[in-house]
């Protein structure tokens, strides 16, 4: 804990999640850290005051991403498939068929 009160407060928050389950996989299922992780507008506001400054926040803004990311279903992968096309033109599966189309 280092003597900080502020780790040591998260400290035993992270604690008390996997004493809860301890097979928990992350904290972003915990439904205690899910909660607080929802109030996305909050989130959104404090990566967004530091770019508009033209601060960088790559690390904030990951963790955003990351976050995004983690709960969609469905993400857009046109760069991941352009990606693929170059490097090799990999097959695909298009969304809606079973079948794997070859480009």
């Amino acid at each position: 804990k280092c003597g900080c009160a502020i780790r040591a407060v998260f400290s035993d928050r992270i604690k008390k999640a996997y004493q809860r389950n301890r097979n928990l996989a992350s904290l972003i299922v915990d439904p205690e850290f899910a909660r607080e992780m929802l109030r996305q507008r909050a989130w959104k506001r404090i990566v967004w005051l530091p770019i508009s400054a033209t601060i960088s926040t790559r690390r904030m803004c990951a963790s955003l991403a990351y976050f995004v990311t983690y709960r969609r279903a469905r993400l857009p992968a046109i760069l991941v498939q352009g990606q693929r096309d170059l490097f090799g033109a990999h097959t695909y599966e298009r969304v809606g068929r079973s079948t794997k189309l070859a480009r």
